[in-house]
């Protein structure tokens, strides 16, 4: 599986419309069930900034094998906009919620969008992973995602990094090179 993204620049036009709110923080926002995409095309239609990682799936046909693109993070898209005015979010095609704590919209961690980012950007492969709390921390020390730092995990031989959102409690995992890990 290949972990792949779509986004907006906020410092970009797309499709001749200036993108809005380029400092204003993500949001997750919760699709209807298989919206994803859908949502994600709307926001950029209206000039958002708009982010929805995806991976690449092989799947069984009955010709063989068909790869297909896949939300990362199924049901849910990430938007840039002012919380004050989320009216158009909400009207906006497959839109189920904004993701809220305490009944107000919460953001989600500049630094975990960052790390998804560098990660979809690396080329290694990535899939959707359960969420951890705990585990084994460390440091990548070598290749394309050096700095970056999270738990890992032995998966059938490999070495997994975990980075997680911790509003959705929802994770990916990359597989790294031994060499490039050192424990914290």
């Amino acid at each position: 599986m290949h972990l792949a993204c779509s986004f907006q620049d906020s410092n970009e036009r797309h499709g001749g419309i200036q993108v809005i709110g380029s400092h204003w923080p993500y949001y997750a926002i919760r699709t209807k069930s298989n919206r994803e995409f859908i949502t994600h095309t709307s926001f950029l239609g209206k000039g958002y900034d708009s982010y929805l990682p995806t991976y690449t799936a092989a799947r069984s046909v009955k010709k063989g094998v068909r790869h297909i693109e896949l939300p990362l993070f199924s049901g849910y898209v990430f938007c840039r906009f002012d919380v004050n005015r989320r009216q158009p979010i909400l009207v906006t095609p497959g839109v189920f919620q904004i993701v809220a704590l305490n009944g107000y919209p919460t953001p989600v961690d500049e630094k975990e969008i960052s790390d998804i980012r560098t990660i979809a950007e690396c080329g290694l492969p990535a899939k959707p992973w359960p969420f951890l709390q705990q585990g084994r921390r460390v440091r990548i020390i070598g290749g394309p995602l050096r700095g970056m730092e999270g738990p890992v995990e032995d998966f059938k031989g490999s070495l997994r990094l975990i980075v997680g959102l911790s509003l959705l409690q929802r994770a990916l995992s990359v597989e790294v090179d031994r060499s490039w890990v050192q424990p914290l």
